[in-house]
């Protein structure tokens, strides 16, 4: 499994996984996975791809009305995947920033 991280970043320097405006890739090898991030007023939408091909746009965006955050939220999730080798993109479309707490993988 690899999780490919932009030059001068380290998984080790913050709590969450990645806090960023670049985008993140991970290669995993099950038949699905979730992205399970935090929403956010200064989160946005995000673009999905798997194995290369875009699946949909996510909002993380939280409305202030809501609260500052909510931690822990599945905000996309495939199954069903042929058992293999797979990689899962996500691409900052708009806001401040992208979080990922974490991947499910099954």
């Amino acid at each position: 499994m690899t999780l490919c991280w932009p030059s001068g970043v380290s998984a080790r320097a913050k709590p969450r996984i990645w806090a960023s405006t670049t985008p993140f890739s991970y290669s995993f090898v099950g038949t699905g996975v979730d992205y399970v991030t935090e929403t956010d007023p200064g989160q946005g939408d995000v673009d999905i791809y798997v194995d290369g091909q875009f699946k949909q746009t996510v909002s993380t965006y939280l409305d202030p009305s809501q609260g500052h955050n909510k931690p822990q939220q599945v905000v996309y999730s495939i199954s069903d995947l042929p058992n293999g080798s797979h990689t899962i993109r996500a691409v900052k479309k708009s806001g401040q920033f992208m979080l990922l707490d974490k991947l499910n993988i099954r």
